[in-house]
C-alpha cells in the first residue's frame, strides 16, 4: 500500500521536477541566498542554526536546503524531486498511523490517499521555499506513531524518542505546537486511556490503564514544554523580522479568522480559484455578514460533533484536529499580509479526512448495499483529486 501511495502521489506531482524556482521566497531562500549556495560546510551548518533570516527561525529546514544544494546545486529538479520524495513519506506515514490507530487498512489508505493528491497541498509540494512544511509533518508524524509504540513497549530507552522527534519538527516549523493537544484527543478517543477506571477497551490490550486528565496532561510536560519555548522563540523571531509590523485592527482578523476556517472547508471538498496570496478582504458590511455567517456554520458544526462526540468520536476528533492546528495561523496574531495560505492546511486537513473515513467505514455495516458505492465513489474523487493537483502543479 505505502508503494501503491508512493506512485500515485508521483502520478499526481511529477510535472513539478520541470518546473523552476519561482520569485516568491525562493530567491531568498536558494537562488540569492550566499549561506545556502555554499552547501554543507561547517560555517553553513553554524548559520542555519543561528540565523533569523526571512523572519523565521528554522534550523532543520535551513540543513534540508543546503543538503539539496550540495547534491543537486541549483538544478530545480533535483530540490522538487526532494520535494515530492518527503510528500509521498508522509503520505505512507500517515497510512501506517491511521491503520495503527483505527485498525482500518482501506480507511487509512483512503485518508493517505486524499491526504496526497489534494490540491491544496499543491502549494506545500511545488514551492520550493515551503519545504518546512514537508518536513515538519515529516516529523510530527514519526513522533505520533513513536507515541503510540512507546505505550506498547514502555522503557527508559524509548521516553525521549518523542520529544527528539516533536522538537525536530519544531525545528522544521513551528506550526505543529499543538501536537501534544492532539495527542490528548488520541488517548480519549482511539487509545481509550482518558475513561473513568478499567482499561483501554481498544483491540491492543497491551495499553497502560486509563489515566485522569491531569495525569495524561503531566506525562507530556516535556512536549508542553517545547511548545511553549517555541511559540515564544517564533513571536520574538517574527518580531526581529519585520513580519509583525502590519497589524490589522483586532474586528478585522478575527472576522477574516472565521471566513478562513469556513474557506478552507470549502476548499477541501471544492478546491477551485487557489491562489499563491490570499489578500485581506477589506472590512465592508458584506465581509461583516460573511463572516457572521461562518460564525454560525462553525458554531453549529461544533455543537453537532459535541454532541454526537460518544456516538461518533472520530468526528469531534478530527473537527478539533482542524480548528486547532490552525490556531498558529489563523491569523488572530497576524503574520504577513495574507488572509489565508493553501500550505496552511498540509497537516490541518488531515483530521477531517480521517473523521471521513471512519464516518464511512462506521456506515458500512448499517448500509451494506452503499459498500460498492463507496469504493466507487472513494477511487473516482481520489483520480479527480490527482488530475486537479496535476493541474495546480504546472500553475507553479
Amino acid at each position: 500500500m505505502c508503494l501503491l501511495l508512493m506512485c500515485l502521489t508521483w502520478a499526481a506531482f511529477s510535472p513539478s521536477l520541470q518546473n523552476g524556482f519561482v520569485a516568491l521566497d525562493d530567491n531568498e531562500y536558494l537562488v540569492q541566498n550566499p549561506a545556502v549556495q555554499k552547501g554543507l560546510t561547517t560555517r553553513s551548518v553554524a548559520w542555519a542554526f543561528t540565523t533569523f533570516h526571512s523572519a523565521n527561525w528554522h534550523p532543520l529546514t535551513w540543513l534540508s536546503h543546503l543538503l539539496d544544494v550540495e547534491l543537486f546545486g541549483l538544478v530545480p529538479a533535483g530540490h522538487h524531486a526532494m520535494s515530492l520524495a518527503l510528500h509521498a513519506a508522509n503520505a505512507s506515514l500517515l497510512f501506517l498511523l491511521v491503520r495503527d490507530l483505527t485498525g482500518m487498512f482501506w480507511g487509512g489508505a483512503f485518508v493517505a490517499a486524499l491526504f496526497a493528491v489534494h490540491p491544496l497541498h499543491v502549494e506545500s509540494v511545488a514551492w520550493a521555499a515551503e519545504r518546512k512544511d514537508l518536513l515538519s509533518m515529516f516529523f510530527a508524524l514519526t513522533a505520533t506513531i513513536a507515541y503510540l509504540r512507546q505505550l506498547r513497549r514502555r522503557g527508559p530507552h524509548r521516553a525521549w524518542l518523542v520529544p527528539l522527534l516533536f522538537a525536530c519538527s519544531l525545528l522544521a516549523k513551528q506550526m505543529m505546537i499543538t501536537l501534544p493537544l492532539l495527542l490528548l484527543l488520541l488517548d480519549w478517543w482511539a487509545l481509550g486511556r482518558w475513561r473513568p477506571g478499567g482499561t483501554a477497551p481498544g483491540r491492543d490490550r497491551s495499553w497502560r490503564d486509563c489515566l485522569p486528565a491531569v495525569a495524561l496532561w503531566r506525562e507530556k510536560a516535556a512536549l508542553v514544554l517545547l511548545t511553549l519555548g517555541a511559540a515564544a522563540i517564533t513571536y520574538r523571531v517574527h518580531e526581529i523580522g519585520g513580519a509583525l509590523a502590519e497589524r490589522l485592527p483586532l474586528a478585522q482578523r478575527l472576522a477574516n479568522a472565521l471566513c478562513a476556517y469556513r474557506g478552507y472547508l470549502v476548499k477541501m471538498f471544492w478546491p477551485s480559484d487557489l491562489a499563491p496570496f490570499y489578500p485581506y478582504p477589506v472590512m465592508t458590511p458584506a465581509f461583516a455578514l460573511d463572516a457572521a455567517l461562518s460564525l454560525v456554520l462553525l458554531a453549529g458544526l461544533t455543537m453537532f460533533v459535541v454532541r454526537g462526540a460518544r456516538a461518533r468520536p472520530s468526528l469531534a476528533v478530527g473537527w478539533f484536529w482542524y480548528l486547532g492546528s490552525l490556531v498558529p495561523v489563523i491569523g488572530i496574531v497576524q503574520i504577513g499580509a495574507q488572509a489565508m495560505a493553501d500550505r496552511y492546511t498540509y497537516w490541518a486537513l488531515t483530521g477531517l479526512f480521517l473523521a471521513l473515513a471512519t464516518g464511512l467505514a462506521t456506515a458500512w455495516p448499517r448500509f451494506p448495499r452503499l459498500r460498492l458505492a463507496s469504493v466507487v465513489l472513494a477511487i473516482g474523487v481520489t483520480l479527480l483529486l490527482a488530475g486537479l493537483s496535476r493541474r495546480q502543479v504546472r500553475h507553479w
